[in-house]
């Protein structure tokens, strides 16, 4: 039971804090429920005659009613932009605390709005953005009024010096030749999301920073626990080799003067080799005597070397977050609480983070607090750590959890529904892991297994179990970080937790069921897509209509188009229920169970759930043509709408994630092998957007989304490979289909071009062949001539048969490019290097770069005949080797 916590602020408003602020909260709440033994909060005894609920529980009931019934969202909506647009009026007045409550009553807004469903996912964003914004220009507005008042409470505040950097002095150790490096950094519980991320870059930087150092560093070790991560080196050397060094310098003839003296050259030589005059030797090279000079370079110890390494590595890890606190500058992934830097046994002095490193360690936050002497060698150190209630490698922990689960759920009669991605999570949670095995009243098995799933998973990372029929069973199993003498205390808090959330989820249940899905899809008129594209009931419509578009294109039969219109309009009822609100991750399966729960078809309750899918370029694809057209048809309709209102993706921004709309649209579309011209469904996009985009420029924004594709389509042939779609072509192949001149009408189109041009490759001549075509362009480049051939100044023959061989191979190709049988066009293309390669043998007589002016016009234009006939079926300029 979480009872508090302690949170940084590190900055508000977009200003940096410092010193950073620290707020401790407290769950009095639970604490007292925890100590009264009551499972209710209601039921807390408040004082002699009254209980919690006594006092709370009416607020709790009239308010629960507002918030989520009686609240008129279309008042709310208005109340937002009024209270957000009184804010901006008072910050420009410069007055930042009237603002402040504007701002605050927006956000309320915004809650009020979001708790009813009224905000859709893509626009939930951009609201709270909106919040941030008058958050930062309250801000901004307090530090203008506090400079202007000249920052009158400072005055009264001591200054205080600034720290100086610690000068820590290595204590003496005797270390042999070689010793183990073993470096700790502790800190404060890290998520585990960073785990994957650190154990890739520590080997990395480790190398990095000491391949100069000529310690000769051998082998590596990680362990990494919620508080710590560790590098251990089996051992390094102590001290550097001295480094004997011989420079050579300018002749003896140039060095002395006739009378045997050193000359400036000699001196300057002497100088910046660091040596004395007397020093110089020489030495004979091929017959010529040179000055030489030998220095000697003393090795560093590696204490030394180490202490400027190894903080050098933490500086450079990169994080997804960093956080400051104290009154410190350094910026980490969590406050660093001690360093365990040895060397043998020798502390490498420096500090990090304000922490100076010595040779102790800490044990388990709870069993063992106190600090922890271990051996600098990796198995001592792991040992040492056992016995303080640790288990500090991470792989070690990860088969003992996996262990833990497999014994606990067989002494249960019981199986572990294995999930390695919640084993790789909960592996980084604890460093004592302890099974607990709990319980839940069989009656919740009633719920959808994927909500009770989610549910012990997502939110509190306890792992499912199913019975001997392989169905999911009342029983789960959590990891505990601790031991404890009673572990019923624990079971018993966590089955509590569970209960409670499962209880919520019957309750959405039978709230929502209570409600058909047809009968919400009127509702979805108060939940907003995008502010400036309306409603998801509008975006319903717009599903609708191009869906029965695309299937009267692909010749869909009355059943499919049918079944794909049910599924477009009933897409996003599932928004509006209990239970999404709950689990918004389980949008599209709620809609499917609902669906099943009133008897609609398996292919309409499949289509709901499978719309949304893929939901990455390796995800599942749906296995119906109804569920295909209406995910296509949800993603176009995004795509337009919010090009089409200036939103489009940015090099660093992508907030509608539009690129993965983009690509998984392409995977539906080749995948289900539909025929239909993407420009047109575009163009029918925004027909169906009528009057909330009339006001656009259409035509650059079709052309524009039809770039995007092409570009999302090259990226994605280029690195598919799974057996259910075509790919990966080579890139180059990709580029020269993408930027053939003759347009690609559909994607299922631009698959088989890249087919055909994948085939052609296997050819043995290809590489010829794309080296004559792509000479070609190298003599044409940018510099094309306008104008008609003139046959009458084709002298040479070989001139006069190539431009026979264009004129017998442009009708067969435009015709096979037409009838998109691209495999006989890139023949027919073939068929033309023996004739072009002619035309450059020295032996015709032709030079295309002719000194007579009309010459080199007529036979640039033909070398240009060449290149724009090849071009409209792939450009081969872009054919690598």
């Amino acid at each position: 039971m979480e009872v508090t916590q302690f949170t940084y602020f590190q900055q508000v408003g977009g200003f940096e804090l410092r010193p950073v602020l620290g707020e401790i909260t407290y769950g009095l709440e639970r604490i007292c429920m925890f100590i009264q033994g009551v499972d209710n909060v209601f039921d807390l005894q408040y004082n002699k005659q009254f209980t919690y609920g006594d006092i709370f529980h009416e607020n709790e009931v009239q308010f629960s009613a507002h918030n989520f019934e009686v609240v008129r969202i279309e008042s709310q909506l208005q109340a937002f932009s009024e209270f957000e647009q009184e804010c901006e009026r008072l910050c420009e007045r410069v007055l930042p605390l009237p603002a402040l409550d504007y701002c605050l009553k927006a956000s309320h807004a915004f809650n009020l709005l979001d708790a009813r469903g009224a905000i859709s996912v893509s626009e939930r964003q951009g609201y709270i953005l909106r919040v941030r914004n008058l958050a930062r220009m309250i801000s901004e507005a307090f530090l203008k009024n506090r400079e202007a008042l000249g920052h009158p409470l400072l005055k009264r505040i001591p200054g205080a010096e600034s720290a100086k950097p610690v000068q820590v002095k290595a204590a003496p150790v005797s270390l042999g030749e070689r010793e183990p490096l073993l470096f700790e950094v502790g800190v404060e519980e890290m998520p585990s999301r960073v785990f994957s991320s650190l154990l890739e870059q520590l080997p990395r930087l480790a190398k990095k920073h000491l391949a100069d150092s000529k310690l000769e560093p051998g082998e590596l070790r990680l362990f990494t626990t919620p508080r710590r991560f560790t590098l251990a080196f089996d051992g390094m050397l102590t001290q550097q080799p001295d480094i004997a060094e011989e420079i050579k310098g300018p002749p003896l003839r140039i060095a002395k003067d006739a009378d045997g003296k050193w000359t400036k050259a000699a001196m300057g030589f002497a100088k910046k080799a660091g040596i004395e005059l007397d020093d110089i030797s020489t030495k004979e090279i091929k017959g010529e005597a040179y000055l030489f000079a030998r220095r000697e370079q003393k090795g560093r110890s590696a204490l030394e070397v180490l202490s400027e390494a190894l903080p050098a590595l933490l500086s450079d890890l990169h994080w997804y977050n960093v956080m400051r606190w104290g009154d410190g500058e350094t910026a980490f992934v969590r406050p660093v609480k001690w360093l365990l830097a040895s060397l043998g046994g020798a502390v490498v002095p420096f500090s990090f983070g304000g922490i100076q490193t010595g040779l102790v360690s800490r044990g388990h936050r709870f069993l063992h607090p106190g600090d922890v002497a271990v051996p600098t060698d990796a198995d001592g150190y792991l040992e040492a750590l056992r016995r303080a209630d640790v288990l500090a490698d991470h792989e070690e922990r990860r088969e003992r959890i996996r262990t833990l689960l497999h014994d606990t759920a067989k002494a249960a009669g019981l199986t572990w529904r294995e999930d390695e991605g919640l084993l790789h999570e909960v592996t980084y949670l604890v460093e004592q892991p302890v099974p607990i095995l709990g319980r839940f009243d069989a009656d919740f098995l009633q719920i959808p297994d994927k909500v009770l799933v989610s549910e012990m998973k997502v939110h509190q990372k306890y792992f499912a179990l199913s019975d001997s029929d392989g169905k999911l069973a009342n029983a789960f199993v959590a990891m505990a970080n601790m031991r404890c003498k009673d572990e019923d205390v624990i079971r018993s808090g966590f089955q509590k937790v569970l209960g409670s959330r499962f209880a919520d989820a019957r309750f959405f249940l039978q709230e929502d069921t209570k409600i058909t899905l047809a009968a919400r899809v009127e509702r979805l008129e108060k939940s907003i897509f995008q502010a400036d594209l309306g409603s998801i009931s509008a975006k319903v419509g717009r599903i609708g209509a191009l869906t029965a578009w695309m299937a009267d294109e692909i010749g869909a039969d009355s059943a499919t188009r049918e079944q794909a219109l049910q599924i477009a309009q009933l897409c996003k009822s599932d928004l509006c229920t209990d239970m999404v609100g709950e689990f918004p991750d389980l949008q599209g399966d709620i809609g499917r169970y609902y669906a099943q729960i009133e008897g609609l078809s398996n292919t309409v309750a499949d289509g709901l759930r499978d719309h949304y899918s893929p939901k990455s370029v390796n995800g599942d694809l749906p296995t119906s043509d109804e569920a295909a057209l209406v995910g296509i048809a949800d993603r176009i309709d995004s795509l337009v709408g919010i090009f089409a209102i200036g939103k489009a993706p940015t090099s660093s921004a992508d907030p509608y994630a539009l690129r993965r709309a983009c690509l998984t649209s392409i995977m539906l579309v080749v995948q289900r092998g539909f025929r239909f011209r993407l420009r047109a469904l575009v163009a029918q996009a925004f027909v169906a957007y009528g009057e909330t985009l009339a006001g656009v420029d259409q035509a650059p924004l079709v052309d524009a989304i039809l770039e995007f594709f092409r570009q999302r389509a090259g990226r994605l042939f280029g690195e598919m490979d799974r057996p259910d779609m075509p790919g990966p072509f080579a890139r180059d192949s990709i580029q020269a289909v993408l930027d053939a001149s003759t347009p690609w009408g559909d994607l299922s189109d631009l698959v088989r071009r890249f087919e055909a041009m994948d085939a052609f490759r296997s050819r043995a001549d290809f590489a010829d062949v794309a080296a004559t075509f792509k000479r070609c362009n190298n003599i044409i480049k940018n510099e094309r001539e306008t104008g008609e051939i003139q046959e009458a100044l084709l002298e040479q023959t070989a001139e006069r048969e190539l431009y026979a061989a264009l004129n017998a191979a442009e009708p067969v190709i435009v015709a096979s490019m037409r009838n998109q049988d691209y495999v006989a066009a890139l023949s027919h293309v073939g068929t033309l290097r023996t004739a072009v390669d002619t035309i450059f043998d020295v032996d015709s007589g032709v030079m295309v770069n002719a000194e007579d002016a009309d010459l080199r016009r007529n036979r640039r234009l033909l070398v240009q005949q060449v290149i724009d006939l090849v071009a409209s079926v792939a450009n081969f300029a872009v054919i690598q080797g």
